[in-house]
């Protein structure tokens, strides 16, 4: 299913761009089979960053300006997060965090590859929340080049950092949420 998430001003009702925002998938797992691996499919993101042992696979599509995010290990019920800023070492593998910058709004593709007869559901958490950015180990995936030498920030056209995040955080450059 394609969603459309959209920010809108309270007073005018009109689309209100954000200048920086972040959100977090979690729980992507497949069914114990393995035949019903979950994904995302986000598009028009500007990074997006998973652990270091993350059993989330990634592929980027810049043709279409995508990054789908899709699981790798089976998981249940059992498993799910309860709160999505206190995750355990296994549900912070199974999550993706995604930052968006000057908009109100972006889509994103939720699904599974496939289903099976007797199929239990298969659903995808998410919460507008910069979860991953508050632990380290991290993975960055993005659409701009980064450079090898120096970390770059928004400012220059590149990717933040984890530490340029906080300091926004701390400055209130960065819409919390």
């Amino acid at each position: 299913v394609r969603v459309r998430f959209q920010f809108f001003d309270k007073e005018t009702r009109n689309p209100k761009k954000i200048p920086k925002f972040a959100f977090t998938f979690y729980d992507l797992d497949q069914q114990a089979a393995g035949k019903e691996e979950e994904f995302v499919k986000i598009y028009n993101y500007q990074s997006a960053v998973k652990t270091i042992g993350s059993e989330v696979s990634h592929t980027l599509d810049d043709i279409t300006d995508t990054a789908t995010f899709a699981s790798s290990k089976p998981g249940g019920w059992r498993d799910n997060p309860n709160e999505p800023i206190t995750l355990n070492r296994q549900q912070r593998d199974r999550a993706v965090t995604v930052t968006f910058a000057n908009t109100s709004g972006f889509e994103a593709d939720l699904g599974n590859t496939g289903r099976v007869a007797n199929a239990s559901h298969r659903a995808v958490m998410f919460a507008p929340k910069a979860a991953l950015y508050c632990i380290g180990h991290l993975e960055e995936i993005t659409r701009e080049p980064v450079s090898t030498t120096l970390p770059t920030t928004s400012k220059s056209g590149g990717v933040d950092t984890e530490a340029d995040l906080k300091k926004m955080i701390r400055d209130n450059k960065y819409v919390k949420t």
